[in-house]
């Protein structure tokens, strides 16, 4: 019985959808610097193109805000007077 080896290309991009910061904080209701501090604390990945194109992860920032989302409690806490 013969091993065979093979070499199989995976693209790790082909379900990500790549976009820049200010359709996609337009899309979200967020203005681009925000996802620009994102990146720059490390909560989410940057992808610089070139000099002057970066691109984010959709999937990745979706995934960020839907995780750092506050549930405000206030309206169980009133009381009706």
């Amino acid at each position: 019985m013969s091993k065979i080896n093979q070499t199989v290309a995976v693209n790790p991009t082909a379900d990500r959808k790549f976009t820049k910061a200010k359709p996609l904080a337009a899309k979200l209701g967020l203005h681009a610097k925000t996802i620009f501090r994102w990146a720059n604390a490390g909560l989410i990945h940057r992808y610089k193109v070139n000099e002057r194109v970066v691109l984010f992860d959709q999937g990745e920032v979706v995934a960020f805000v839907e995780s750092a989302r506050v549930f405000s409690g206030l309206s169980n806490l009133r009381e009706d007077r």
